[in-house]
């Protein structure tokens, strides 16, 4: 569990300084919509969602894994 947390911390530290180094603004343009945002809300932003979508993924890969487990027994 120690190793687990050293390398969170170790992630997240570095995108933390990837985030502080990246702040000029850039243009967004999808379809209908047009935004400026600093390159750290959006670098900082897409590894949110990376995070949030691999947790829920692992959960329901979890899920099935016991699911199939239960029923060979």
């Amino acid at each position: 569990m120690k190793g687990k947390l050293f390398v969170t911390v170790v992630i997240l530290a570095l995108v933390l300084a990837y985030t502080l180094q990246n702040t000029e603004s850039v243009s967004i343009a999808f379809y209908p919509w047009k935004a400026e945002v600093s390159k750290a809300l959006l670098s900082l932003g897409a590894f949110l969602v990376g995070v949030v979508l691999g947790f829920i993924l692992g959960k329901i890969d979890r899920r099935r894994s016991k699911k199939e487990l239960k029923e060979v027994k």
